[in-house]
């Protein structure tokens, strides 16, 4: 079977590096498959394409797929968007599934995100009113013709009370990067280094974990390994370094800026705990938190949806902390910089989580995915 993939490409953002992923297990996983991709234009280019040239983009797309017998869409509500609103980002959306349709394919998507519009309906939200619109009278009747692949049962949940039948909902877990890193849970002696993986974004929590590093005593140290989204025009690290600053951490913080794989190795190797204080209960799944499921260090994360999955799927394969307490924050962090059984457990129990939701397993859950018939 021949699957034609759409999905970004080429870029440091976290659903190119699903895609990537997901790719690579597949071509691993089946020989009786074929897999093209054709790379989603990134958003800047996108927005300075006219209306009519991203559609034909969009039509192109759709033409291609006619020689294959399964199209796999990856999907964020902003991949689509050229306009800037998210009812734009929706009946493009519409206009390429559509299309598609014209040649009978069998159509899987996965999405990376819920659709909170629909819970965003206030008087004033007036393009979120026409975005909810949009979904229910057209797009709705256009994914119940589709297989939807969300990450989490939450998500599940979010999408069939946005109107989509279970039937046409399918949960694949987030694949977990395939690495292997040395075990370490020795209890730190000296300096305890604490570090924070992934592009630096308003939700991940830094204000907790600085609150809760001014708690500690000075031999705790946090390393920020990541640097801007790619995608992000906003002043979101200055802002950190100026939080830095005024709160006299700059001998204790640092921030490594973007980083290759070799290099975010080498980080996680000096680390002893890793850190994942996200404040978004939106959060739909998240990449970066399998690098610190592979650090083989233990990992203390939000009590948010996200999380509490991971814990569903195997029990302590983190621990997690309420997003808004700096105190528990900073008692998690002593217990697992003192507690040898406790290292233990959370190192083991993520390593069993890594090897049960390896890309290779995700790869072969599509494939199933892709063996249903419509």
């Amino acid at each position: 079977m021949k699957i034609l993939h759409l999905a970004p490409q080429n870029s440091l953002c976290g659903i190119a590096t699903y895609s990537a992923n997901l790719l690579k297990g597949l071509r691993s996983a089946e020989d009786n498959y074929q897999h093209t991709v054709i790379s989603l234009p990134p958003k800047e280019e996108i927005q300075g394409l006219s209306p009519y040239d991203f559609k034909k983009f969009l039509s192109k797309f759709a033409k291609e797929s006619s020689n294959y017998q399964g199209v796999h869409i990856q999907n964020e509500w902003g991949l689509f968007c050229q306009t800037g609103g998210i009812d734009n980002g929706l009946e493009n959306f519409y206009f390429l599934l559509h299309a598609i349709f014209q040649f009978n394919k069998n159509v899987s998507i996965t999405f990376h995100t819920e659709p909170v519009f629909m819970e965003q309906n206030g008087p004033l939200n007036y393009v979120e009113k026409k975005a909810i619109k949009f979904w229910k009278t057209k797009l709705t009747n256009m994914l119940n013709r589709c297989k939807n692949i969300v990450h989490t049962d939450v998500s599940k949940t979010s999408f069939q009370n946005a109107g989509l039948h279970p039937a046409r909902l399918f949960k694949v877990t987030h694949g977990v990067l395939e690495r292997y890193l040395n075990k370490n849970d020795k209890l730190p002696s000296g300096k305890v280094v604490l570090s924070l993986f992934g592009h630096i974004a308003s939700y991940k929590g830094y204000d907790l974990i600085f609150d809760a590093l001014n708690l500690l005593d000075d031999n705790y140290k946090l390393i920020i390994i990541g640097g801007r989204h790619p995608h992000s025009r906003g002043n979101e690290l200055e802002e950190l370094l100026l939080k830095i600053k005024e709160l006299d951490l700059s001998k204790r913080v640092l921030i490594t800026g973007s980083v290759t794989d070799e290099e975010a190795n080498y980080y996680h190797s000096t680390t002893d705990i890793c850190l994942a204080p996200h404040q978004s209960e939106y959060l739909s799944a998240s990449g970066a938190i399998t690098w610190s499921l592979t650090s083989g260090v233990p990992t203390i994360g939000s009590n948010v949806n996200a999380f509490r999955e991971i814990i569903k799927e195997v029990p302590d394969s983190m621990m997690l902390c309420h997003p808004r307490s700096p105190y528990e924050w900073a008692w998690a962090i002593k217990r697992c910089g003192e507690d040898y059984l406790l290292r233990e457990k959370l190192i083991s129990a993520a390593r069993h989580y890594c090897e049960k939701f390896s890309w290779s397993n995700t790869a072969h859950s599509h494939v199933k995915i892709y063996n249903l018939k419509n």
